[in-house]
């Protein structure tokens, strides 16, 4: 049956949105996910195209708590003033710049005026907020160069130095004649040691603005051209700031041509009156590459002007003095020169022995320095220096004295003896030097060369007249000594000519530890049982008692050139005080705060190690005995990595130092010992320091036990490698000549003679002080 109804017209529904939307159909999935592609595509390219490395806020959440702590931190401090005179306005300039930024209708320099104007803010989110308009600004214009070095300059404000120096290698990329982005790029890279970007910039803005093909050879041809001719150089922005500051770039990468013709055109620049600093340091410089002739000349010229300036005279008359000692100043800094020289060797490898060679004619090429330098080998190319430069002659020309003699009695005849090259030594005696001329203990060039081991001058010394029977002023012949070294007595003996073996009776002297006395003080003992080839009792070395005379120290030892370890010389009541406030606890309760470098060895950088760690000595210290905490669950001794170490040199005024004063055996009124740097060493078991050698110097241990392994000069050597990797890798499995060994204990003194090569292993966590000094024939002042 029919409805009723079903004839009524039926009223026309009102669709809504939904029923049309259904009644046309679903969307094909086709275009969904052509639509979702589109997006996930823009999106990729706006992070990895357009904004390669730059994690904004949107990107780098795991950064953003550190950097806003930062920022609010430094708020706290000193806020930045707010360029809105209200919070109200400020918040809603912030809403008008995210609105636009939102839907990107601000042009770029709209956006770069905003984000600079948000810069001046410490707030977290108005430099989230800035460096997003940044970065936008860089979506709408790829090309835009100055957009990517205003993103870079936002990122390194908030020291997000990583990003920023991508944009600054991108504006670079885009506007590589931009002499703002290649000078100021440069300044980024100085600072953040990038060395070779900063000298890729920096030449190419001088070849830009000076108009040069190559900076280099500018620098070569106006290094020799009189200063009169350099005026052109004042085109530089800030020329001899900016100068100086490429110098100290080309120095730190070892760009040693470029730094030899940079210092000479600076000191031109600025006239030698003005630059007497920098005219030190190029002397320096120069002695440390192999160009003894330019340092001893620069050295002279500061001589006379400090001569003149304390009030001795006319500069002619100052002039006359300085040339008169000219050739010893030479030759009593030949110790101070090869010890510059193997640290830039240690430090630039091959480099600087391409350059000493070039200035030296030194023999040998391509050699390997990835793990150690020789004494000797630095040595015989110092000698080749004298004599390809000539040095001997053009002095003597000039008005040297051959007699000039120091303090202590030494004469440039007996200064270059260590050398052990007869040609500079005839070159000297054919000056119509004294070869009979004695030190101020009546040394003779015997003596010395029985100290040092040099038996090449030996016959050239007998054939000007020398008697190997003479005696010193301690009724000592120069075999006498050369039995107290030992170490190459057979040898020297040979080339006295001395036809039968000669037997030395001489054995080193031993005292033997105190029983009891020293406490540990706190410091922990080893954790591991250690090779007993390191924990072996005694010394290849003198040991003699605390009561021992000042007198004889010098006698007996410093003049000689002999190593001592005096026994107990603090057994003062002046040193109770150091050793009670130096008890571990004590220590890390007192002095913890103290800031100190954390190296894997002493003094780092001349060693080519990068790796100084600033932390403070109590931080240092719980990391010191959680380390051996390690190494007593260790299997192996010789699996253990090397452990780090403090080793650094103090102020006077240093509250650590207070309670310490200087062992009275060095009494320097009888020594001429002045100790003016003080040098505070702290380690655990394992730590210490690799083979080196340096000047005169004494190593006084409070707590603790060391161990020394002792070269003479001419088995010294610089290794970069750790100590205990260096005594488990190396010496202990080598052949032949062996160190010297001693062990030291609390209240010990050690003193090495200059030059002496040395390694130290702590045996038990350790620490004390030492010093270099002056003492001899050396002119370390240079």
């Amino acid at each position: 049956m029919k409805n009723s109804n079903s004839n009524r017209p039926r009223r026309k529904k009102q669709a809504t949105p939904a029923t049309e939307s259904s009644q046309r159909g679903p969307v094909p999935l086709k275009w969904l996910l052509l639509i979702g592609a589109i997006v996930c595509i823009g999106a990729v390219f706006y992070r990895s195209v357009i904004l390669v490395d730059y994690t904004g806020p949107k990107f780098a959440d795991s950064e953003r708590g550190a950097q806003k702590r930062s920022r609010e931190e430094k708020a706290s401090s000193s806020p930045s003033p707010s360029p809105y005179s209200d919070t109200a306005t400020r918040e809603r300039t912030q809403t008008i710049d995210e609105s636009t930024l939102t839907h990107g209708t601000s042009t770029c320099e709209e956006l770069t005026e905003g984000a600079q104007k948000l810069l001046q803010s410490s707030k977290e989110r108005d430099l989230e907020l800035a460096l997003d308009m940044l970065a936008t600004c860089i979506l709408k214009e790829e090309s835009n160069a100055g957009a990517r070095w205003n993103l870079a300059a936002a990122l390194l404000e908030a020291d997000r130095t990583s990003e920023a120096l991508n944009f600054i290698d991108q504006a670079l990329t885009l506007d590589p004649m931009n002499t703002r982005y290649l000078y100021e790029g440069g300044m980024v890279m100085s600072r953040l040691n990038l060395n070779d970007k900063a000298i890729k910039c920096w030449e190419s803005y001088l070849e830009i603005v000076l108009s040069v093909p190559n900076w280099e050879a500018l620098l070569a041809t106006i290094s020799n051209q009189r200063e009169d001719e350099w005026e052109f150089l004042k085109e530089i922005e800030n020329a001899e700031e900016f100068l100086e500051s490429l110098l100290n770039t080309y120095l730190r990468h070892h760009s040693f041509v470029k730094s030899s013709y940079l210092y000479r055109v600076l000191i031109g620049l600025r006239g030698l009156e003005s630059s007497h600093q920098l005219i030190g340091r190029y002397a320096f410089y120069a002695f440390s590459i192999g160009d003894l002739a330019n340092g001893i000349g620069y050295l002279q010229y500061l001589t006379e002007q400090n001569y003149v300036s304390v009030g001795y005279g006319s500069i002619d008359r100052a002039r006359e003095v300085i040339t008169a000692h000219a050739l010893r100043l030479l030759t009593g800094g030949i110790d101070a020169n090869i010890v510059g020289i193997t640290r830039n060797i240690l430090i630039a490898g091959q480099a600087a022995w391409d350059e000493l060679v070039y200035h030296c004619d030194a023999k040998g090429k391509d050699l390997d320095f990835s793990s150690n330098v020789s004494l000797v080998l630095i040595r015989d190319a110092i000698a080749q220096c004298f004599i390809s430069q000539e040095l001997v002659v053009k002095l003597m020309e000039r008005g040297a004295a051959v007699h000039a003699e120091n303090m202590f009695g030494w004469t440039p005849l007996l200064q270059v003896i260590p050398l052990d090259n007869p040609t500079v030594f005839h070159q000297i005696l054919k000056a119509r030097a004294d070869p009979h001329a004695r030190t101020a203990i009546g040394l003779t060039g015997l003596h010395i060369a029985a100290i040092k081991g040099s038996k090449n001058v030996v016959l050239p010394l007998l054939q000007a007249g020398l008697k190997a029977n003479t005696k010193d002023a301690m009724n000592r012949t120069a075999m006498d000594l050369a039995c107290l070294h030992r170490w190459y007595a057979d040898e020297f003996a040979s080339a006295l000519q001395i036809s039968k073996p000669y037997g030395c009776p001489v054995k080193p002297q031993y005292l033997p530890p105190l029983k009891s006395g020293f406490k540990p003080g706190g410091w922990l003992k080893s954790s591991i049982k250690l090779p007993k080839r390191l924990t072996t009792e005694g010394c290849d070395i003198d040991v003699i008692g605390y009561n021992a005379r000042t007198e004889e120290l010098i006698a007996d030892y410093m003049s000689i050139s002999l190593p001592v370890l005096i026994r107990n010389a603090s057994n003062s009541h002046v040193m109770s005080r150091l050793f009670h406030m130096w008890q571990r606890n004590k220590m890390e309760r007192e002095y913890g705060d103290t800031v100190v470098n954390e190296v894997l060895v002493p003094y780092a950088e001349a060693f080519g190690y990068n790796e100084t760690l600033r932390t403070t000595l109590r931080s240092f210290l719980v990391k010191m005995a959680a380390n051996s905490e390690e190494q007593a669950q260790a299997r192996d001794v010789m699996d253990l990595l090397p452990p780090s170490y403090v080793f650094q040199t103090l102020p006077e005024t240093s509250p650590i130092l207070e309670h310490f004063k200087i062992p009275s055996v060095l009494d320097p009124s009888q020594t001429e010992i002045t100790t003016d740097k003080i040098q505070f060493y702290v380690g655990g078991t394992l730590s210490g320091a690799p083979p080196h050698f340096h000047r005169t110097a004494w190593n006084f241990l409070v707590y603790g036990k060391k161990r020394w392994f002792i070269f003479p000069p001419k088995d010294a050597f610089y290794s970069k490698e750790h100590v205990w990797d260096w005594w488990r890798d190396r010496y202990q499995n080598e052949n032949g000549k062996r160190a010297w060994e001693c062990v030291q204990y609390p209240g010990d003194l050690m003193v090495l003679p200059d030059m002496w090569g040395h390694a130290v292993i702590n045996l038990q966590e350790s620490v004390g002080v030492a010093s270099e000094f002056v003492y001899g024939s050396s002119e370390f002042s240079l």
